[in-house]
Formats: C-alpha cells, sequence, structure tokens
C-alpha cells in the first residue's frame, strides 16, 4: 500500500508540474506569437490608412471635418477604430466618434503610440479601455505628406483573451485526464498487489 500511495504521489507530482510549466511557458510564448501576428497586421492597415491620408492632404487644403469623414470610412474597411491626431495631439477625426465630440477628447500627445508616430517612427502600446472593459492594442505611424498627422488604429485583444482561455482550459481537462489515469493506474496496482499478497499468503498457508 505504501508503494502504490508513493507512485500515486509522484504521478500527482509529475502533472501539477507539467501543468505548471505549460502556464509559465506555453501560455506567454503563444501570447506573444498572437500578438506579433496582430501588430504586423496591424501595421499593414496602417500603411493603407496613412497613404489614404497622404492622397487626402496632397488634393486640397484639408479641415477637420474631411480627416474625420475619412476616419469614418477607413474605419469600416479596415474593421477598427481609425483615429487622426494632429502634432499638438489633438484628434481630428475618430471613426466612433461624432465631430462635434472631438473637442472633447482630452490630449493625445502623452500615449506612447502618438509619441512614438510624432517622432517620425511607428510605435504601438497595450492599455486596458475603462469603457470596453477589456485589452486593446493602439498602433500609429505617420501620415507622409503632412505636417505632423499620425494615424492610430485600435484594435481590442479579445482573439489573445480568447486563444489564452482556450490553451488553460486544455491544460486543465489534460490535467483532468492524467489525474483520473493516475488514480486508475493506482486502482489497479492496489488491485494487482491484494492479488499478490492473497496468492502469498494462501500459498504459506498451505506450507504451514
Amino acid at each position: 500500500a505504501t508503494s502504490v500511495a508513493k507512485l500515486f504521489a509522484a504521478m500527482l507530482t509529475l502533472i501539477v508540474l507539467t501543468l505548471g510549466a505549460g502556464e509559465v511557458y506555453l501560455r506567454p510564448a503563444i501570447e506573444a506569437d498572437l500578438m506579433e501576428r496582430i501588430r504586423a497586421d496591424m501595421f499593414v492597415r496602417l500603411a493603407l490608412v496613412a497613404e489614404e491620408g497622404r492622397r487626402l492632404a496632397s488634393t486640397s487644403q484639408v479641415d477637420g471635418s474631411q480627416w474625420d469623414e475619412l476616419a469614418n470610412r477607413l474605419g469600416g474597411v479596415a474593421q477598427a477604430r481609425i483615429s487622426f491626431i494632429d502634432q499638438r495631439g489633438f484628434l481630428q477625426g475618430d471613426s466612433e466618434l461624432p465631430d462635434p465630440a472631438l473637442a472633447q477628447v482630452e490630449n493625445h500627445a502623452d500615449r506612447p503610440e502618438v509619441r512614438a508616430a510624432l517622432a517620425g517612427h511607428k510605435g504601438d502600446s497595450v492599455r486596458y479601455s475603462a469603457t470596453l472593459h477589456a485589452r486593446l492594442l493602439y498602433s500609429a505611424i505617420p501620415v507622409p505628406g503632412t505636417q505632423g498627422m499620425v494615424a492610430r488604429l485600435s484594435r481590442p485583444l479579445a482573439e489573445v483573451d480568447r486563444a489564452v482561455t482556450r490553451l488553460r482550459t486544455i491544460l486543465c481537462m489534460t490535467g483532468g485526464v492524467a489525474l483520473l489515469v493516475a488514480v486508475l493506474l493506482s486502482t489497479g496496482a492496489v488491485l494487482v498487489l491484494s492479488r499478490a499478497l492473497r496468492h502469498v499468503t494462501l500459498v504459506a498457508r498451505r506450507m504451514a
């Protein structure tokens, strides 16, 4: 019985260590891979958005309403929130805000992705949205041919969160199956050991 208990404890320890390793090493790797794919996809979309912004800026003297109209039009095409932010950090267009509400939005100059774009680079950052109650990835790039205009795209990270949830579910199910197998093996070992003991006892009685 002691040997069987030790075998079960060893199996249980191995299961716990395997599940812990999956949570510590596998989950971050999957999340990082998904994040990198989403970033790459967002910057491809942003490049097309910025090109449309360049075309708009090259055609005429552009005012704020035209930037907002462009953001509204491209938001549906890109299937994401599109924003145009000027060099001072103020919203000039946003696909999810009406034009009159733009002036009420706080300045965006201190946002990491906007700072990077204003410096002439592409940038991104992940922040939690209290409004949507979800994590969002914000990516921004400068709009060529403009006086410091920035194109920004934001997207909820629900896909990443769902993948992590699925992974944890799989790990829990795998752990449950492994635990069931460990219980069955331990039970089988007890039965085999009991039969062996009964046989030894019977032989000993006959010999006596």
